[in-house]
């Protein structure tokens, strides 16, 4: 297989819980501008270590846009991983376990510090002690973090009614009814998922299984239109490509 499953963080169908928050844009944002602000407190913390004493209206004004800045992280962290919506708690996770397997920080662990930076800097521009350092942190972290909060990718699906109409054959005609039906299955799937966190055990296990079988149905599918001559758009390729590189995955290893 040459390209991503629309499955995941690769699914072109978003629940309303994300498309409504624009969670992914909105984690990206804010990663970045405390990724900026977190170089700035490393060249006022370098002052003191100097013994230059930064403008103290410098340094609280900082501090005061890093909390804000931590203060918004953990809203939208808060929000992803007490969601109700599957979608969401996937997102969260899988960000989390990108994170854990490359070595990285999570991102409970930059807001900690994104804070702390903060309050550090008001502290130091009203010649407080400044507070402890959070546990098990290092200053990296935030600009780590940045890796793993990237814009999200424009969405797109894999194939269109062009894709299948240009290979003129019957197998390709019947590819393209089993394709529609399994994009509104899909659909529907992670409209359903917005109550995900209410369903009792039960319900989530079923929830899984369905989901499980639908990823099957998009490998078979990716398969069946290969071995037919059918490529995806050229659109979802592009989109496949970048996506297999910035989770530094293998097209094999996305399945």
């Amino acid at each position: 297989m040459d390209y991503a499953l629309p499955i995941g963080p690769s699914c072109p169908f978003r629940s309303s819980i994300m498309e409504g928050g624009a969670l992914d844009n909105e984690l990206a944002y804010v990663v970045s501008e405390a990724t900026g602000q977190s170089g700035e407190f490393g060249m006022l913390a370098t002052q003191v270590a100097a013994g230059i004493q930064p403008d103290p209206r410098r340094s609280k004004k900082v501090g005061m846009e890093m909390n804000q800045q931590g203060e918004r992280l953990k809203g939208v962290l808060d929000k992803m991983e007490t969601s109700t919506d599957f979608q969401a708690m996937e997102a969260y996770m899988t960000m989390e376990l990108n994170a854990r397997k490359v070595g990285a920080v999570s991102m409970r662990t930059v807001q900690a510090l994104v804070t702390w930076q903060g309050q550090g800097l008001i502290a130091m521009a009203d010649n407080q002690p400044m507070p402890p350092t959070p546990p098990g942190v290092d200053f990296a972290a935030v600009a780590n973090a940045a890796m793993f909060c990237q814009p999200a990718l424009p969405r797109t699906l894999p194939f269109s009614a062009m894709e299948f109409d240009a290979v003129e054959s019957e197998e390709s005609q019947l590819l393209q009814v089993e394709y529609r039906k399994l994009v509104k299955d899909h659909q529907q799937l992670v409209g359903l998922g917005e109550s995900f966190g209410d369903f009792d055990a039960a319900g989530k296990e079923y929830y899984l299984d369905q989901f499980a079988g639908i990823t099957t149905r998009w490998k078979e599918l990716f398969v069946s239109a290969r071995e037919a001559g059918v490529r995806p758009s050229a659109g979802f390729q592009a989109f496949s490509k970048e996506y297999l590189s910035r989770a530094s995955l293998s097209p094999a290893a996305s399945w």
